[in-house]
């Protein structure tokens, strides 16, 4: 792995952790779970800025990275200027038993492992991923100003309907390297994979301890469908990431005492990244805001949800 393709993922994992840390500051978060969740959330971001420049005919690229960390830099000003400001709440520890966490993060290492070799055994992924995915990619980054032509009607078999977050994604970081190399997609598909499982993990460990935690991420990482379907680089892994932290966030939101609209706001950005992943996902962002409305005007009336 090159080390411009390396430094090209600093960048939106930065941008994600403080977007987060943000909008969900101090307690009920939990560190992990703010830092797992960010890093998810900052690859969809990186892709849609991504596509976003690749509309601007003649712009360099150059532009974008530097605008990418430009972002990073105002929003960590922010974050020093409000940890300066005013004291951040700290959420209370979640202890558990150190057997338990060590064989957590045991079950994490190994699920990493399995991830990696299921990767490696398809460098270039699966038949979805060569024709739908990683062609797309290839648009946005050898097209030029012919890119678009990915939408053209003799493209309806490789879907040219599908939203665009992996191939986005993907071609940001072939375009910060300089090649279209296998590396980037397999990086980007063992990311997401893990980070499910790390999400699932912090996220019952938060909410219902240690034991279930531990278990929840034995019984993903268990599934031989979820771990072929990482290392195949398919949508569905990164599409699950972001259901995942929706659902995360409504329940953090619940949790929470003040009723933190930022939560809320990071939820939203959950649901639309995952509808910006794969057509399933607009689906579920219209039933993620249906069922929040329904619930929050039942139980507490149309003011509050407005």
């Amino acid at each position: 792995m090159s080390a411009a393709l390396a430094v090209s993922f600093a960048a939106p994992l930065a941008l994600g952790v403080l977007t987060t840390h943000l909008l969900w500051p101090g307690g009920g978060g939990g560190r992990f779970v703010r830092v797992v969740m960010g890093a998810g959330l900052g690859m969809g971001i990186s892709s849609c800025l991504f596509f976003f420049w690749r509309m601007l005919p003649g712009v360099s690229a150059v532009w974008l990275f530097a605008g990418e960390w430009a972002i990073v830099a105002g929003l960590a000003c922010c974050a020093a200027l409000r940890r300066r400001g005013a004291a951040d709440t700290v959420a209370p520890a979640v202890r558990g038993d150190g057997a338990i966490l060590l064989a957590t993060a045991a079950a994490l290492a190994l699920g990493a492992a399995m991830i990696a070799v299921g990767c490696l055994g398809t460098p270039n992924g699966e038949w979805d991923t060569l024709a739908i995915w990683n062609q797309k990619a290839r648009f946005l980054f050898r097209g030029g100003e012919h890119w678009t032509d990915m939408f053209l009607p003799g493209m309806d078999r490789a879907h040219r309907d599908y939203p665009l977050l992996v191939p986005g994604a993907v071609a940001r970081a072939w375009t910060a390297s300089g090649a279209d190399t296998a590396t980037a997609p397999m990086i980007l598909s063992g990311f997401f994979g893990l980070a499910t499982a790390g999400l699932l993990c912090g996220a019952l460990r938060l909410l219902r301890g240690d034991t279930r935690g531990l278990l929840g991420t034995l019984a993903l990482l268990a599934t031989p469908a979820f771990v072929a379907q990482t290392a195949f680089q398919y949508a569905d892994v990164p599409l699950a990431f972001y259901v995942l932290a929706g659902v995360v966030l409504f329940a953090a939101y619940e949790r929470d005492a003040g009723r933190s609209g930022g939560i809320m706001a990071l939820a939203g950005l959950a649901f639309g990244l995952g509808a910006w992943t794969k057509n399933e996902g607009l689906l579920l962002l219209c039933a993620a805001a249906g069922a929040r409305a329904w619930v929050t005007v039942r139980g507490e009336g149309l003011a509050a949800w407005r």
